[in-house]
């Protein structure tokens, strides 16, 4: 595998805490320049992670479970995991790794002018397995997605996928709307 400039900023093979990712995306911010780090494609991995770091940190509200975030640079899919541990069912001192796969995209201000036009674009022509969460980051600061018909209009589409979720910062929130065929969810932190 070749070492690239963000492995070394973000190891693979490592998984860290969503907090510790965020700061580290902080950093790289303070000593590239914040504009480079958020619009050059050599950070694109580190914003997929600062991304999927979010998410879990939202995701963890919402399940009360702890999440840890890790890269993926070998494969085309998925971008990132999330993962998190159960206790044994049979065992006691043992515990179960919870691994999710995690799809990143962005809803940036030069994307489609709708969202489930993006998520359409994403995964035309894409499988991605049940396992799989489509995450969709919407930066797009002058708009605010009405998450309820985000959901409606996702929920009549058949998906090859498990679960798409969104995230929309506000002012200093962050908004998270986690959608599965069997539960939905919306946050605030």
């Amino acid at each position: 595998m070749k070492d690239t400039f963000e492995q070394r900023l973000f190891p693979p093979g490592l998984a860290m805490s969503p907090a510790f990712a965020i700061g580290r995306f902080t950093a790289a911010g303070s000593k590239y320049g914040q504009d480079r780090v958020l619009t050059h494609s050599r950070f694109k991995k580190a914003r997929e992670i600062r991304t999927t770091a979010a998410f879990l940190l939202g995701l963890s509200k919402i399940t009360g479970k702890t999440y840890w975030v890790m890269p993926e640079y070998e494969a085309d899919t998925p971008d990132t995991y999330g993962i998190s541990f159960a206790a044994h069912p049979k065992y006691d001192d043992r515990n179960i790794r919870d691994l999710l796969s995690v799809e990143v995209t962005e809803y940036e201000t030069h994307s489609d002018k709708n969202v489930i036009v993006c998520v359409k674009r994403k995964l035309s022509n894409k499988y991605l397995p049940n396992h799989y969460i489509l995450l969709v980051h919407v930066n797009r600061a002058s708009e605010k997605i009405n998450t309820d018909q985000v959901f409606v209009e996702l929920s009549k589409q058949n998906w090859r996928l498990g679960e798409i979720c969104a995230e929309q910062a506000e002012g200093s929130n962050l908004g998270l709307c986690y959608s599965s065929r069997e539960d939905r969810s919306s946050e605030q932190w």
